[in-house]
């Protein structure tokens, strides 16, 4: 798999990213775990962003 797949993965969720499968990431994500951390606190910071909770935010970045 292209690095450029994983990637678009920080910006868009993996149904809009038609080039890798759900599969392919738990393959990747088994054998370097830090992408999958990664992939989660990006999502995981676009919700907060997206939500408008400031106290969300400080606790994340916290």
């Amino acid at each position: 798999m292209e690095r450029k797949w994983l990637v678009k993965l920080l910006y868009k969720p993996l149904n809009k990213v038609k080039a890798i499968s759900l599969q392919q990431v738990e393959n990747v994500v088994e054998k370097y775990p830090l992408v999958g951390t990664l992939i989660h606190l990006v999502w995981r910071f676009k919700e907060i962003l997206q939500s408008g909770d400031k106290k969300l935010l400080h606790t994340w970045i916290t």
